[in-house]
């Protein structure tokens, strides 16, 4: 893809990824800390069942679902954030990481 073509949700999801990797430590990916955990509890198997959030109440989960429909909406090519499960992953991150934690808190 050229330069010239860059469209509105290529550049959406680069602007999702700064909030995610400033919350990361120097030298850290947050894919690569995490990809054994998020296997586990993948974000597809939400899709299955009420997801239950390991870190967030409901009203702060609510309120990331609705965060995350704002930063990457489904159009009528594809799903957005929250059909890709990133509430779910993003719950999943925090949970397991205190770091996270303590910058939410």
């Amino acid at each position: 893809m050229s330069s010239e073509n860059v469209g509105r949700r290529s550049i959406l999801k680069g602007l999702a990824l700064v909030p995610v990797s400033a919350l990361m430590g120097p030298g850290q990916s947050a894919l690569a800390a995490t990809v054994p955990a998020a296997r586990q509890d993948a974000p597809g198997n939400a899709a299955k069942g009420v997801y239950e959030p390991k870190y967030f109440n409901s009203r702060d989960y609510e309120t990331l679902r609705a965060l995350c429909q704002i930063i990457i909406p489904s159009d009528g090519d594809s799903g957005g954030a929250v059909e890709a499960g990133a509430p779910e992953y993003i719950d999943l991150l925090t949970s397991e990481n205190e770091d996270f934690q303590l910058r939410l808190g």
